[in-house]
């Protein structure tokens, strides 16, 4: 695991893009973020499994205040105050579902049988629970 000194990991995710428009959002509400391991992840991306998920860290005393924002954004529960009305002809975006526990027991079977998976598609975002079994070690 990366470590910076004053800073905190706050989410990972093995797919560029859901990091960049994760680090995005962080910046346009002001965070400072910084991804190590994400240009190699980039140079190399046959290899982004053998190298883990691309880490987002955030300084230590706006650790919290980051995943909140990023939770909310995952949810959808995140509101805009200084934001127009929505036009009502405008499709609405809807966010994506998570994966069925279908689709997760046929991955699992195939990584038994040809020894490959799916990577998750998604950003982990790290909370307390997570931490506190890293104590625990």
């Amino acid at each position: 695991m990366t470590t910076i000194r004053g800073f905190e990991r706050i989410a990972s995710a093995f797919d560029p893009m859901e990091v960049g428009l994760a680090v995005t959002a962080l910046e346009g509400a002001g965070y400072i973020a910084i991804t190590p391991g994400l240009r190699i992840n980039q140079v190399i991306p046959h290899s982004s499994l053998a190298l883990g998920p691309i880490p987002i860290l955030v300084p230590q005393a706006d650790a919290e205040t980051a995943r909140a924002l990023l939770r909310s954004i995952q949810t959808g529960s995140m509101e805009v105050l200084d934001h127009q009305a929505p036009d009502p002809e405008e499709d609405e975006i809807e966010l994506p579902e998570d994966r069925s526990a279908w689709s997760k027991v046929l991955d699992v079977l195939g990584f038994g049988i040809a020894g490959v998976s799916h990577p998750r598609d998604r950003l982990s975002i790290d909370g307390k629970a997570q931490r506190q079994g890293e104590d625990e070690r």
